[in-house]
């Protein structure tokens, strides 16, 4: 398989908090709609006051300042089961710190993804996944179906975000490390419950670091 040698990627954290970056990925948040975070701001209250909120995220992201809030915790009924699924629900304020990061970071990463990667990937689906296993099933003495219980809830932080990491500069790793912390309110446990593996399953960019890498020399 063909691989491709990662370059060092410098100055990426001025074109995250580029307001015109910030706007396009507030645009696509407002689009998406979906619930408050823990503070309470809705996507509505954002789009009143939206030159004000995008204005605090870009001079914290510029000053170093900018700290991502917990994800509030809430289950949904999982289709077929008794069995809950945790979704965690950041803030507006850090969904659209998470879309401009992926704005920047998805054209430097896409390249070096798996060929056979298919979830959450621009341009693909899971009707594209599932037309190619129809055309590879005449070539497949075995088929396997497997699932990963709890996949999500057990990623850990540090063997996700460090080839992150490794391409950026030390003060571009803040935004991306704070978009896969799952610091939670949960009620469970607490007013928050700290955690170092899991994704908030439902943020933008912590999907996207679940995404294979092709392997790198």
């Amino acid at each position: 398989m063909q691989s491709i040698r990662a370059q060092k990627a410098h100055s990426l954290i001025g074109q995250i908090y580029d307001p015109r970056n910030l706007a396009r990925a507030w645009e696509r948040v407002k689009a998406n709609r979906g619930a408050s975070g823990v503070d309470g701001v809705t996507v509505a209250r954002f789009n009143e006051k939206r030159e004000y909120y995008l204005g605090l995220l870009h001079q914290k992201l510029k000053d170093g300042s900018y700290r991502p809030r917990p994800v509030r915790r809430v289950e949904i009924d999982k289709p077929g089961s008794t069995a809950k699924r945790a979704l965690g629900i950041p803030t507006v304020m850090d969904r659209v710190c998470q879309q401009a990061v992926v704005q920047v970071l998805e054209p430097i990463f896409e390249p070096t993804f798996q060929e056979a990667s298919f979830g959450y990937r621009p341009g693909r689906s899971t009707h594209k996944a599932m037309r190619r296993i129809w055309w590879q099933l005449g070539q497949a003495e075995w088929i396997v179906d497997g699932d990963i219980a709890g996949c999500f809830g057990s990623l850990s932080h540090k063997r996700h975000i460090d080839p992150v990491a490794d391409r950026g500069e030390r003060r571009e790793q803040r935004p991306g490390r704070g978009a896969v912390d799952l610091s939670a309110a949960d009620p469970h446990v607490g007013p928050t419950a700290n955690a170092w593996a899991g994704l908030p399953d439902g943020s933008s960019a912590g999907r996207r670091v679940t995404a294979r890498k092709k392997a790198e020399p």
